[in-house]
């Protein structure tokens, strides 16, 4: 019981973590990609991705359903869900685009 208690404990402090705040300023900590703010855009760019497929990917960078953000590009969170967040970059070469990012490439104040 105690180890199911514990492991409870450690998935809600996990979750937690990843809830950040509307307008929260982030930044990227490493190259990552995003997709355009949707479900479908993040699930074909989660499926390419771990197909491994290079063309694949190159096309949806072509016609812009999925970015390259560099290191320390800044972003605001605009809606935060369960393991991804919706993002407006402030920096860089796609300053105003809005996308959608794995959680675990942010790095919020």
């Amino acid at each position: 019981m105690k180890k199911i208690k514990f492991l409870i404990g450690m998935l809600l402090l996990t979750i937690s973590s990843f809830s950040y705040s509307q307008n929260t300023t982030c930044s990227i900590p490493k190259e990552s990609l995003a997709s355009l703010p949707n479900e479908t855009a993040m699930r074909e760019l989660n499926r390419v991705c771990n197909a491994k497929n290079e063309d694949a990917l190159k096309s949806l960078i072509i016609n812009s359903k999925a970015f390259i953000l560099d290191a320390k590009t800044k972003v605001i969170v605009l809606k935060t869900y369960f393991t991804t967040s919706d993002i407006k970059v402030i920096s860089g070469p796609n300053r105003g685009i809005k996308m959608r990012i794995s959680n675990e490439h942010l790095i919020c104040k």
